[in-house]
């Protein structure tokens, strides 16, 4: 919260002992249909070292989406397949993808986060 600078507050605590909050930003939200530009995968690496990004495109991209899918499993109609090939073909097009590695066990959000806001800045 503190490294996108929104000025939220630590109102809401999720759950006692835990460093975790809800943020209500209902009446500020913007409510239209915008096509995203980025997709960001987030995975853990065993190798110790840096945060490390790396762009992909194409099947790479698609594959993931599909991987990703929340209760993909759901979708076993052939029109509920068909959407879901439609709309990852669409964000594959109109997107910029980035596969983003970070060192299990170590607390990295300062740095995923700089290396996003460097991205979307380029």
């Amino acid at each position: 919260m503190d490294l996108l600078q929104a000025g939220f507050e630590k109102k809401h605590r999720l759950q006692d002992g835990i460093d975790k909050f809800g943020i209500f930003f209902h009446s500020d939200f913007d409510i239209r249909a915008l096509p995203p530009k980025f997709l960001f995968f987030l995975e853990k690496s065993d190798k110790d070292g840096e945060v490390s990004i790396q762009s992909i495109s194409g099947v790479e991209v698609f594959s993931r989406l599909v991987a990703e899918a929340y209760r993909g499993n759901h979708f076993r109609e052939d029109l509920h397949k068909q959407i879901l090939f439609d709309v990852f073909t669409q964000l594959c097009v109109q997107s910029s993808a980035f596969v983003i590695r970070r060192p299990a066990g170590i607390d990295s959000i300062d740095t995923i986060g700089k290396k996003v806001i460097q991205q979307i800045m380029m």
